[in-house]
């Protein structure tokens, strides 16, 4: 397994683990027992699905920075 994220923000992480295996892409988030104990949350995937899952979060990364500066005031 690869740690493909660290957060301390659980929600992220859920949101991650969502987006990933929405393109069936089985991840697992480990830590959340530590929240609150400064101790960041991790999003884990396959070693095999680790490239995969990094693409997937570039192209989502991309698309959020194309519709913010779209809604940005000129």
């Amino acid at each position: 397994m690869i740690e493909l994220l660290r957060t301390s923000m659980v929600h992220q992480a859920h949101v991650t683990r969502t987006l990933l295996e929405s393109f069936r892409v089985r991840a697992t988030v480990r830590g959340e027992a530590t929240i609150g104990m400064g101790v960041p949350i991790g999003v884990w995937v396959s070693a095999e699905d680790a490239e995969r899952a990094r693409a997937i979060l570039r192209e989502d990364q991309e698309d959020t920075d194309r519709t913010d500066e779209s809604a940005a005031p000129s």
